[in-house]
């Protein structure tokens, strides 16, 4: 899927958490969660394919930030 990204703007929604028992608690899918979490902050490779892809990285704040700016 990454390396189809077209120039432009274009989201992938990952639903990254870090495991820990609260994250283990509320939800059945946390093992999912930390491995998009370790996945996409730890793997060397991963982190050169976004590159090479000119792939920003944004979090949730910050999208919600740049949409309130432009409403």
């Amino acid at each position: 899927m990454l390396v189809s990204l077209k120039p432009g703007v274009a989201g992938l929604y990952i639903h990254a958490a870090l495991a820990g028992d609260e994250m283990k608690g509320i939800t059945s899918s946390w093992e999912e969660r930390a491995g998009e979490y370790h996945l996409f902050t730890t793997d060397p490779d991963i982190r050169r394919l976004l590159e090479t892809q000119n792939v920003q990285r944004i979090g949730y704040r910050a999208l919600r930030d740049l949409q309130r700016r432009i409403q």
